[in-house]
């Protein structure tokens, strides 16, 4: 198995850790936990943290897991 690291999040992550939040979102919906509120994160918000250099991803290998 791959290593997993963490490195800040380039414009061609958006995608996958868009696909990764909202489905962790309609996870904790279906488990009725409002933690993290009741809608997807926006791509306001996406584009925001990665301008401010504050949205990291996890990888193994070259697939971005979180």
């Amino acid at each position: 198995m791959e290593e997993l690291y963490v490195r800040q999040a380039k414009p061609e992550d958006l995608v996958e850790v868009q696909q990764i939040l909202d489905n962790a979102v309609h996870t904790k919906m279906h488990h009725a936990d409002l933690a993290w509120g009741d809608k997807a994160y926006s791509g306001e918000w996406l584009n925001s943290a990665l301008s401010d250099g504050t949205l990291f991803v996890a990888l193994q290998g070259t697939e971005v897991v979180g």
